[in-house]
């Protein structure tokens, strides 16, 4: 049985074949899409500086799809976040080994992984810039969930890296590299 404003329409040319307009779920674009061009849109324009309604003609649908879908331009930008800088941590905890290997080639890894992803996706790094720039809940949300358990990481790894000062083979170490420098002279090869 069909209900009253259930007609169907096969010109229509949505999913359902229902006259009216197409839900959220079933928009041309898809999440990636979206999220895509959010992406790019919050590292050209930034939060204040980009417009929903100029979104949503860009990527050819609904005026008012991007607020169905996401509620708000801010679960927009979460959902943005979310999506592409998730894929970022994703790929550097790869980096990290379970095992407790060489802290060095650890935080080398970490490094050549992240340059990688920030030249593939560099709109990433835009996004950051611009948020970094400006203190609020926007930042507090990228530190809190993104940033900081990764500069815990770093910290983690570069501690590992820094010698104890008080050993007395780091202190053996530093005073032959001090006399190496004080002691031989200029041009001669050590």
């Amino acid at each position: 049985m069909i209900s009253i404003g259930a007609v169907r329409s096969p010109a229509s040319g949505n999913k359902t074949g229902l006259r009216g307009r197409p839900r959220a779920e079933d928009s041309p674009a898809s999440s990636d899409e979206i999220l895509l061009a959010a992406l790019r849109a919050f590292a050209t324009r930034g939060y204040d500086g980009t417009s929903i309604r100029e979104l949503n003609q860009q990527l050819g649908v609904s005026h008012n799809l991007l607020y169905r879908r996401f509620g708000s331009k801010e679960q927009l930008w979460r959902a943005t976040v979310d999506r592409w800088i998730g894929e970022v941590v994703a790929e550097l905890a790869t980096a990290i080994s379970d095992d407790e290997g060489d802290p060095l080639e650890t935080l080398r890894c970490l490094i050549v992984r992240f340059i990688d992803v920030q030249a593939r996706r560099p709109e990433i790094a835009r996004l950051m810039n611009i948020e970094s720039s400006i203190d609020g809940p926007r930042l507090r949300y990228l530190f809190d969930k993104f940033i900081g358990p990764w500069a815990a990481v770093a910290d983690r790894l570069i501690k590992e890296l820094v010698a104890d000062p008080t050993d007395p083979a780091v202190i053996h170490a530093h005073a032959v590299a001090v006399a190496d420098l004080v002691l031989t002279p200029p041009g001669s090869a050590t």
